[in-house]
């Protein structure tokens, strides 16, 4: 998978998210990821939330 494509293709970039888990492995070509874990801020989590669908898992909102 290529990280940084699926990212920007998804409106993600160093100002609303943070790569985490085995995505970090996959972009450092040092292990094959089929996914990409990622933290976002609020603002672009309800962007995301607006925009679920097939591809998109919503985990986990915020914590309080």
């Amino acid at each position: 998978m290529e990280i940084k494509n699926k990212l920007i293709e998804l409106g993600l970039n160093s100002e609303n998210a943070v790569v985490i888990g085995s995505g970090i492995l996959n972009a450092l070509n040092l292990r094959e990821s089929k996914d990409i874990d990622v933290v976002v801020t609020e603002e672009r989590y309800k962007e995301l939330l607006e925009k679920a669908g097939v591809g998109y898992a919503v985990i986990m909102p915020k914590i309080n």
